[in-house]
């Protein structure tokens, strides 16, 4: 990766500055700003009177030299020189183009810089308007002649000259230097536009009168051919549309230090995270990614770049404060994410200094600038490129910023074009560099980026909106505005083009600061996006456009660059779904709700891809926190809210509305509120991982025994506090699988809900102890993890653990039994015969195992899509043995002398009972029962399994004469039950299965065995369209509520789910 600087004009002008980093970000500039094309820089030819080569356009149109990089002799020191510029077209005269004092000669062997500012002043300074003038008259012919403009198919030779810097008394003649051709004229290098030969090296005399070649007239310089020219053009591509004049007008705006960009054409855009805090301290490190889609064709045009030129930090209180920003650097040209960690905290070695300077904080709730001339280097972010930035503060510690939920590296804030990512801070200036500094993981930037997006990409950022100027809002004395986050669900189901829903307040005060949507991208790469807000309830005002005072968002969003192709797969991620549609908190208008207050939000989409969630009744609490409910509401089936407002009708412009209920709204609230200020406490060790990929879900089912006097409503907040305590206590037991999940593959629990469920989705009746209550409890758990842990095998880890979970769940009156689904596993020998005398090899083993699973899997279960019906998880190969003289009987009987080799597998499997089940001796009977299927598995792999593993990986030799002879389980010792002696319902349970035998013949299909379990454990669910979930058909101001009954009557209408 490589990042590269513009450096602004302040900077380059200060004499402060060490002369070789000077140089060397003078080199920067060039590169990051032009295309550059090289030569060498190991000649040794003096060439005192100049050097000349000549340069043939390639292109469509026409290109403007820009800068030089030179090879300089200066006996080893570096100097100030005087360079001239000459240029002519094929066939005519030398014209002046340059001559300026202002070079630093560095040294033969490096470049010494002509920079484009250099081209720039004297442009400005002399006579080549005139020349300007006419250029601009015949641009359009052959015999176009500005000196610096190379036309479409033209070629122009160039002249350069070195010479002692005017008024420079060091006595040092500085020479241009250069290396022996090979053929006369022949092409030395190139690029996509631009042609370089080779030329001459300028002995006696000088080409030119101008260069005063002494008093004699008879001097005749000589050309020694041929020459290579030692250095390096710049140069920028000059369409028809942009003139000289305009060129170099944007090329000088370009150079004002941090006011703007380099006016490459494009437009400005400003990425902001807000200005929520929850702490703060002395500095943040994070990065910031170009989410450019990288070129696989090579290095990426300029027109695809982004370029930082300005940032503002979050300082809330008003006061003086001294500041750095730095970006990081490996110590050469090459930059880097901050989050490689040696050298991290060395900031004088391995950080670039980008702005310094005093700020007077702007307050809350609102950006504090970097002042223009505080900026000194500009960032240009090529696509794919990350850099590391550390903000920091200097003499208290003043900077604010926030905790995120979000591992290291994630990113919480973007607009398509530019990413910021999750970081760390630190809780002192400066850091030491000695590994004793102190830092705090998972911390959020506050504060914004403004750049200028180039040509290719301006259109695909969230159009800039103007930086919020309101008064700040004064905090009380003692408090901080601390931030939260408020989810609903991301599971979506159905949806439309909007939402509406009620927010509840629940403290002194809360501010409602941003919005999350859940956008699947289906129709549409772009969105208008309208939120509208009222207070009190949206019900009954759904069409009423009066009521709807407040109007929060109105702005553009854009599908995000790593949202999946809606066109290669229907399958979307919950971590996709959370950042498919994120509205920044500077788009968002805050809204602040007092204690006990409603406010009613409706969410639109100019597109019909908003996400919803089939709820269960108007009004209900969907998701809470200690500030904020979020209830069901509805979902809206057309844009633009209230018939785009035609005033021509009152009714809502002759457009009938339809509206569904109830709809849960899927997304996230983020908002802050006043509480006692947090303290940071060190973190000892941290081990930051990627942001995960994949998310697993289980469901874990239980009986809740308890006594009359604890409210079923309660029991779900306890079991889900139980469940949670057992499974962290399992991540961090290193004898538990889960903990191996958590080392090797990330995992960790993000989030558990527990809700009372109907006893039809259990399979099982519960008869309780008088006077003693049952409840039946689901409990979904959802676990993040990297790809490198499938889904399945997650899933059957968690399964695993559920039997055990009642003894430890630790809650008072509570008797519990689980009863959902379990992990089963078992180890069997296969033996084939007919295969090579040898073991299989890694691909062969795959192979194997895959086919295995895929025949296991059609054998076992009747309808795949039964969720409780048995699964096969996975199949290991453990190990193989070969007898090459063994006696084998197939099934069948028959017996042969034969060479066989048996493999021995572990398979896993997941099932929920009723009945219980002999998982070995399935697996054993299913490859006896049917082991020519098995072979044809084998031999010629089925599409299913040919689609699973990929035609490049299926052996082509090893099974191809194979005979499956058959299948043995291996027992293993019995396993120690863990045995709940505190729980008697169990035995309660068991002794009321013996007691009630007789009646599972008569009421199975009622109370015990759901409908599918009567034939056999594995048949299909009945189509029972009576247990159906319904969605009601919700016409305008029609609603049913609960509370009141239906405000009309509906009849038999009812909703397909359609929406």
């Amino acid at each position: 990766m490589k990042l590269s600087f513009f450096v602004g004009l302040a900077a380059m002008a200060s004499a402060s500055q060490n002369v070789n980093l000077e140089s060397l970000r003078s080199r920067r500039v060039q590169e990051s700003r032009h295309d550059k094309l090289s030569t060498i820089y190991s000649g040794t030819i003096q060439s005192s009177y100049g050097v000349t080569f000549l340069l043939q356009n390639t292109a469509d149109s026409s290109i403007i030299l820009t800068g030089l990089g030179l090879n300089v002799e200066t006996t080893g020191e570096e100097v100030p020189c005087r360079v001239q510029v000459h240029t002519r077209p094929t066939g005519g005269e030398y014209a002046l183009a340059l001559d300026t004092s202002s070079v630093t000669c560095v040294g033969s062997g490096e470049e010494t810089i002509v920079t484009d500012e250099m081209f720039l002043r004297y442009y400005e300074q002399t006579g080549n308007r005139e020349l300007l003038e006419r250029y601009e008259e015949e641009r359009d012919l052959q015999g176009a002649s500005y000196p610096l403009v190379i036309g479409p198919g033209s070629s122009m030779e160039v002249y350069v000259v070195v010479l002692p810097a005017e008024g420079d008394t060091s006595g040092i003649q500085p020479i241009l230097l250069s290396s022996q051709g090979s053929i006369e004229g022949a092409l030395y290098t190139s690029d996509s536009m631009v042609n370089f030969y080779e030329g001459s090296s300028i002995e006696g005399g000088y080409l030119v009168d101008a260069l005063a070649n002494g008093e004699g007239s008879d001097i005749v310089p000589s050309e020694i051919k041929p020459n290579i020219y030692n250095g390096a053009i710049y140069y920028d591509n000059l369409p028809d549309s942009l003139s000289v004049d305009n060129y170099y007008k944007n090329l000088a705006y370009s150079l004002q230090p941090g006011s703007s960009s380099l006016g490459y054409l494009g437009c400005d855009s400003e990425l902001g995270t807000g200005y929520l805090d929850s702490i703060g301290s002395y500095g943040v490190m994070f990065d910031v990614t170009s989410l450019v889609a990288q070129d696989s064709g090579g290095e990426a045009p300029m027109a695809s770049y982004a370029e930082i030129y300005g940032m503002d930090l979050y300082i809330r209180n008003t006061v003086e404060t001294a500041f750095e920003v730095y970006v990081r650097s490996n110590g050469g040209n090459e930059f880097t994410s901050y989050y490689e960690q040696s050298g991290q905290t060395s900031i004088n070695e391995n950080w670039e200094l980008v702005a310094k300077g005093t700020v007077m904080g702007a307050g809350p709730d609102v950006g504090t600038p970097i002042p223009s001339e505080a900026w000194l280097t500009n960032i240009i972010l090529k696509p794919g490129d990350s850099v590391g930035f550390y903000v920091t503060v200097l003499d208290e510690p003043h900077l604010r910023y926030r905790k995120s939920d979000l591992a290291e590296g994630a990113i919480f804030a973007e607009d398509g074009n530019l990413g910021i990512g999750v970081g760390r801070s630190w809780g002192q200036y400066p850091l030491s560099g000695d590994g004793s500094d102190t830092f705090f993981p998972n911390r959020e930037f506050s504060g914004s980026f403004r750049y200028h997006a180039h040509e290719a990409i301006c259109q695909t950022s969230t159009p800039t909106i103007a930086a919020k100027t309101s008064a700040p809002v004064a905090t009380p004395e003692g408090l901080c505005s601390g931030g939260e986050k408020l989810k609903t669900t991301f599971q979506d189901g159905t949806g439309s083009y909007g939402a509406l829903f009620d927010v509840v307040g629940k403290v002194a005060e809360v501010t409602l600061r941003g919005i999350d949507l859940n956008i699947d991208w289906n129709n549409s790469d772009k969105a208008d996006v309208v939120v509208f807000a009222r207070k009190g309830t949206w019900f009954g005002y759904q069409n009423d456009k009066d009521a709807w005072s407040h109007i929060l968002v109105n702005t553009t969003i854009f599908r995000p660059a790593d949202f999946p192709n809606r066109d290669e797969t229907r399958f979307i991620s919950t971590e996709h779904k959370m950042t498919s549609a994120i509205i920044p908190d500077w788009a968002f208008k805050p809204l602040t709700i007092k204690q006990g207050e409603t406010w009613a939000l409706y969410v639109l989409s100019s597109v019909p891809d908003l996400r919803y969630t089939t709820g269960t009744s108007i009004g209900q609490i969907f998701a809470s926190s200690n500030e904020i409910d979020v209830l069901e509401g509805a979902g809206a089936a057309d844009y633009p809210a209230f018939g785009s407002g035609l005033e021509e009708s009152t009714h809502f412009g002759n457009v009938e509305y339809t509206f569904y209920a109830p709809r849960v709204f899927n997304g996230q609230l983020r908002y802050s509120y006043f509480a006692e200020c947090p303290s940071e406490a060190p973190s000892v060790s941290f081990t930051p991982t990627p942001a995960p990929i994949l998310t697993t879900s289980v469901s874990y089912m239980f009986y809740v025994e308890h006594g009359p006097e604890i409210v079923a409503s309660i029991v779900p907040d306890d079991m889900e506090n139980g469940v949670r305590a057992v499974l962290d206590s399992f991540l961090a037991d290193a004898n538990n699988d889960l903990n191996e999940l958590v080392l090797n593959d990330g995992f960790f629990i993000s989030s558990i809900s527990a809700g009372v469920v109907p006893p039809a989705e259990l399979g099982y009746l519960c008869v309780p102890t008088p006077p003693n209550l049952c409840t039946p409890i689901s409990v979904l758990v959802e676990g993040s993890h990297f790809p490198s842990a499938p889904t399945e095998q997650v899933a059957y880890y968690l399964y695993r653990q559920a039997n055990i979970l009642p003894s430890l769940i630790d809650v008072n009156g509570y008797q519990i039994v689980y009863i959902g689904k379990n992990a089963v596993e078992t180890t069997n020998e296969i033996t084939l015969s007919g295969v090579p005398n040898r073991e299989m090899g890694q691909d062969e083993q795959k192979f194997f195992a895959e086919a295995l699973q895929q025949f296991l899997s059609s054998q076992v279960s009747a309808d795949p899509t039964d969720e409780d019906a048995l699964k096969i998880v996975s199949v290991t190969v453990n190990g193989q043995v070969i007898d090459t003289s063994s006696t084998v009987a197939r099934v069948g009987g028959q017996r042969r002398l034969e060479a066989s080799t048996t493999i021995n597998v572990k398979v896993k499997g997941q099932y929920k009972p009723p009945p219980v089940i002999d998982f070995g001796a399935i697996v054993e009977d299913s490859i006896n029962a049917d082991p020519g299927r098995m072979e044809r598995e084998l031999k010629s792999p089925s599409p299913e399994l040919q689609g699973t593993i990929g035609g490049s990986s299926i052996p082509n030799d090893y099974f191809q004469q194979a005979d499956v002879i058959g299948s043995k389980e291996i027992k293993t010792p019995t396993a120690v039950i863990i045995k709940d002696t505190r729980n008697p319902m169990q035995g309660t349970l068991n002794m009321m299965a013996g007691v009630v035998g007789s009646m599972i013949l008569v009421l199975s299909a009622a109370f015990f065995l759901r409908p599918h379990r009567r034939a056999a454990i594995f048949r299909s669910k009945s189509n029972n369209q009576d247990a159906q979930l319904h969605t009601q058909l919700v016409h305008p101001d029609l609603f049913h509520d609960e509370k009141q009954g239906y405000r009309d009557q509906y009849g038999d209408q009812f909703h397909d789910n359609a929406y």
